[in-house]
């Protein structure tokens, strides 16, 4: 049976944001409003699962104007995946057991065992899952969380671009708490709302169900069980980057890619490279365009005095072409006053 959505955190002041949505004044979480069938998001076996095969075959190309599957998987690995691959180093050695939840296209999971991680994959598309698992070769289960009977507890659990998605957010993030070690940490990306209002483009109606503030995903992962949560910036400037511990500190790695599989070294290395190249390139554009607008500027200024000159120029041609008719009258007039002298002499 459909059912009208609410705020995961039970609070029932929220104000309408646009036709969808709502924000809630408990947490600040945004909410989609619409009434919908939780097995709708939840089974890959239902005729109408939102993210059966038609997500990534229809919807993700057609609705969103995004890539499929396969041309994801490979743009990801050179892109994406690397700077996830970095922050998770941030935390994780390799050897670390990591499960990541909706793994499809498949790339960061491929590049977090290229570098040495032990990656399983769980996601609720059967069609997806079976896309990573032949194109990647990796441990792929399909179904959600609270339903897939894992018992296996990991080191880490990652979630990009998940939690958005999730219609009972709160009850996954503790199936996560019971399917990590004592310090297993989370880490995961979703888009961060900061008062964009209804233009914000991270609202898509029936697909991201919530949407956080970063007070708020620090609520939700609270009362979800864990106690340490760091919220940072991410990839793109309309997400987050979220880690959370079961334990009492969240410490870095002094060595992120100590350790490190020498071909994920080389992506990472090589992605920095290109990162840098981008900006240095973006510095001198921006110097280039300060010097194009300076050179503007002054040959504004040169145009203004030169056509300030033309104006003294024109003026000054006026003026002595008004002398030179004041002195040709002055000599003219002198020419009769000298007749006139002339005249009067004779007839004394």
């Amino acid at each position: 049976m459909p059912e009208v959505n609410t705020c995961w955190c039970g609070d029932t002041a929220w104000e309408p944001l646009g036709a969808d949505y709502a924000h809630c004044l408990g947490c600040g979480s945004l909410f989609y409003t619409r009434a919908f069938a939780i097995e709708d998001y939840t089974s890959a076996e239902s005729p109408t699962a939102f993210y059966g095969a038609q997500y990534w075959q229809e919807h993700v190309p057609n609705v969103l104007g995004l890539p499929g599957l396969a041309e994801r998987a490979r743009s990801d690995l050179a892109e994406r995946a690397v700077y996830y691959l970095e922050r998770t180093l941030e935390y994780l050695a390799p050897g670390s057991e990591i499960l990541e939840l909706g793994c499809a296209p498949g790339s960061f999971a491929y590049l977090l065992n290229q570098a040495g991680m032990k990656v399983t994959g769980l996601e609720a598309s059967d069609h997806a899952a079976e896309f990573v698992r032949r194109t990647f070769g990796l441990d792929v289960h399909c179904g959600t969380l609270e339903q897939s009977g894992m018992k296996q507890q990991f080191e880490a659990i990652v979630m990009v671009d998940v939690l958005e998605h999730l219609p009972r957010p709160l009850e996954t993030l503790k199936a996560c708490v019971d399917r990590l070690q004592g310090d297993g940490v989370l880490l995961l990306q979703t888009p961060c709302y900061r008062g964009e209002g209804t233009a914000w483009p991270m609202l898509l109606p029936a697909e991201h169900l919530y949407l956080y503030t970063a007070e708020s995903v620090r609520a939700l992962l609270e009362r979800a069980g864990f106690t340490v949560i760091e919220v940072t910036h991410s990839l793109f400037p309309h997400d987050m980057w979220v880690v959370a511990s079961l334990s009492s500190s969240l410490p870095k790695r002094a060595e992120p890619l100590e350790g490190v599989a020498p071909l994920a070294v080389a992506m990472i290395r090589l992605s920095d490279r290109l990162a840098s190249a981008t900006e240095q390139q973006a510095a001198t554009d921006r110097d280039r365009a300060a010097k194009d607008e300076v050179i503007a500027q002054i040959s504004g200024e040169l145009e203004t005095v030169r056509a300030d000159q033309r104006a003294k120029e024109e003026l000054i041609v006026r003026i002595s072409g008004e002398i030179e008719a004041l002195l040709t009258d002055q000599r003219a007039k002198e020419g009769v006053i000298a007749r006139l002298t002339k005249g009067s002499w004779w007839r004394r």
